[in-house]
């Protein structure tokens, strides 16, 4: 069976739609299953992969709550097949963890072991705490602001001049703020602009609307 959209990336936010996998699931074999770790909460979710009669390589994941969706595509590599799927899984799970959680241990294997996943995760977690560790060195120049209305400003574990701090319009996500420049913003409500002046005209109008 063939792609329905041919197109590469990642499905985070609906950013892409690769199609509804649910009326051909049994095409899929298991990567791994593992605890999905959603805040106070844990479930259980399973990654499966299929390859395209167009030589697409399909992601995808399903929780105990919900179907199935394609949560990557892209085109076979050259890389062998386990390898190529372990860097998507890598790649998906770094920029996802905050809309969708943390996995935490494997409770089953398919291509992937629970061990080789487990060992995966923990890889991971350690170039998360090296990146943290290297960021805090020179935190960008906003990070005393938001310090300054507790918003726990914090590196991007993923590494790179990018930081977070809670967003106080929509209190669900992250203002994202970099090292070089004073931009600032939150994907999720849209708060966002430049420097301080504009980010305390903004908190203040959240506070007093009607001003």
């Amino acid at each position: 069976m063939k792609t329905s959209i041919q197109k590469e990336g990642f499905n985070l936010s609906s950013r892409h739609d690769f199609g509804d996998p649910c009326n051909y699931f049994s095409q899929y074999q298991l990567v791994v299953s593992y605890d999905l770790n959603i805040g106070i909460d844990t479930i259980t979710q399973s990654m499966h992969y299929r390859e395209t009669e167009d030589d697409f390589l399909q992601i995808v994941g399903d929780t105990d709550l919900s179907s199935p969706v394609i949560i990557a595509q892209f085109k076979r590599s050259g890389q062998a097949l386990k390898y190529q799927i372990k860097e998507i899984l890598l790649d998906y799970i770094r920029h996802s963890r905050f809309l969708v959680g943390f996995p935490e241990r494997a409770t089953l294997g398919g291509l992937l072991s629970t061990e080789e996943f487990d060992s995966l995760i923990a890889d991971l977690i350690t170039e998360f705490e090296r990146n943290i560790q290297e960021s805090l060195k020179n935190p960008p120049p906003l990070t005393n602001l938001f310090k300054e209305y507790g918003l726990e400003p914090h590196p991007n574990e993923n590494g790179g001049s990018q930081w977070l701090a809670n967003c106080p319009r929509c209190r669900k996500f992250y203002i994202v703020f970099w090292k070089d420049n004073l931009r600032w913003g939150c994907a999720r409500c849209g708060f966002h602009g430049e420097g301080e002046e504009e980010f305390r005209n903004g908190l203040r109008i959240i506070r007093n609307p009607t001003d």
